[in-house]
C-alpha cells in the first residue's frame, strides 16, 4: 500500500515537473513576444515622432509658400497696374503724336521732338517691381520705343 502511494506521488511529481517545464517554456515565449512588442512599440514611437517632425516642417514650408504666393500675387497685381498705366501713357503719347502731326502738318519725328516730359501727368508712376524675376524683360523704355516705332512707320 505504501508502495502504491509512493508510485502515485512520484507520478504526480513527474506530471508537476512536466507542467512546470511547460509553464516555464510558455513564460519564455511570452517574454520573447513581449520583448518583440516592446521593440515594435519603440520603433513605431520613433517613426511617429519622425512623422510629426516632418509634418511640422512641411507645415512650416507650406506657410512660407503661402506668404510667398501672396507676395507674388501682389507683385503681379501691381505690375499689371503699372503696365496698364504705361500702356495708357503710350496710347496718349501716340495720340499726341498723331494730333500734333495733323494739327501742324509736321512729320512725326518733328512732333515728337516738341513733346516734353512735362506733358506726361505726374500722377502716373511705375511701382518698384524688384521682386519680379530679373530675367524677364519688363523695361518700359523698350516697350515705348517698340510701340512708337510701329506707329511711326
Amino acid at each position: 500500500q505504501m508502495q502504491v502511494q509512493l508510485s502515485d506521488l512520484q507520478q504526480r511529481l513527474a506530471k508537476e515537473e512536466e507542467d512546470k517545464i511547460a509553464v516555464l517554456q510558455m513564460n519564455e515565449k511570452l517574454q520573447n513576444t513581449s520583448d518583440q512588442l516592446d521593440k515594435e512599440v519603440e520603433r513605431l514611437s520613433q517613426e511617429l515622432s519622425e512623422s510629426r517632425r516632418k509634418q511640422d516642417e512641411l507645415s512650416s514650408q507650406l506657410k512660407e509658400l503661402q506668404v510667398t504666393n501672396i507676395n507674388l500675387k501682389e507683385a503681379v497685381s501691381s505690375s499689371q497696374e503699372a503696365l496698364a498705366k504705361e500702356q495708357n501713357l503710350v496710347k496718349r503719347f501716340q495720340e499726341q503724336v498723331s494730333n500734333g502731326q495733323m494739327e501742324n502738318g509736321q512729320s512725326p519725328e518733328a512732333t515728337s521732338n516738341n513733346l516734353s516730359i512735362s506733358s506726361i501727368p505726374p500722377s502716373i508712376s511705375t511701382p518698384s517691381i524688384a521682386s519680379i524675376d530679373s530675367t524677364t524683360n519688363t523695361s518700359p523704355e523698350k516697350k515705348k520705343k517698340s510701340k512708337k516705332k510701329k506707329t511711326v512707320q
